[in-house]
């Protein structure tokens, strides 16, 4: 039986190594090959996608060795060294009144940003969404995301994984378990030496785990 937040939207993995890399970890895993999102202009950072089943999907992501060096998202992800799952989100219909609704519970989850990336074949997605950026939550608590009228990601990432269970470990589980109720999202969440998010997904070559 899958075990994840009802409103996933997308699982980011990455790190300090080429895209292609990444590429090549899930598909030596997985035996399926993520196609090539695009780059994020302002992020300095290019992606690749693979399907997760429904609405949900796995969104490999690297610094961008063309892009823009001096962005924060691409430092931070060329930062981390070893791929691991930096971050995920959840999806709402309407991101200012999540915000609001969250920051009323206690918890907020940061500036709302308006992002954009060109796909291969031209097109120009764009979204919204809101992040903490806070290092002691990032990777345990979500950001929020909204589509609006953009295509969602999922409907052209190759498919063939499914997304059977997200779970994740903080040293203080106590210090988020806050956080994650503000923005009411159920997460099964356990001690652990340091923030990490875990997830179960089938492949045709079987089970694995990210984190």
């Amino acid at each position: 039986m899958a075990s994840f937040p009802e409103r996933f939207d997308h699982l980011m993995y990455g790190g300090g190594v080429a895209l292609e890399a990444l590429v090549d970890e899930v598909a030596a895993r997985s035996g399926l090959r993520a196609s090539y999102g695009g780059r994020h202009a302002t992020g300095g950072t290019h992606n690749a996608l693979l399907g997760l089943g429904g609405a949900r999907y796995l969104e490999l992501i690297a610094a961008d060795p063309a892009g823009d060096g001096a962005a924060q998202r691409g430092r931070l992800i060329a930062g981390l060294g070893a791929p691991r799952a930096i971050c995920w989100a959840v999806a709402v219909d309407d991101l200012d009144r999540a915000r609001a609704r969250a920051r009323r519970a206690g918890y907020d989850p940061g500036p709302i940003e308006t992002l954009a990336r060109r796909t291969p074949d031209g097109r120009r997605l764009s979204w919204r969404l809101a992040w903490a950026g806070d290092g002691v939550v990032l990777g345990v608590v979500p950001f929020l995301i909204e589509w609006g009228r953009c295509p969602h990601p999922a409907a052209s990432a190759p498919a063939g994984l499914r997304l059977v269970g997200l779970r994740a470990e903080h040293p203080q589980p106590e210090s988020v378990a806050g956080a994650l109720r503000a923005l009411d999202v159920e997460l099964e969440l356990g001690p652990g030496p340091q923030p990490a998010l875990i997830a179960t997904i089938d492949s045709p070559r079987g089970r694995f785990e990210l984190r």
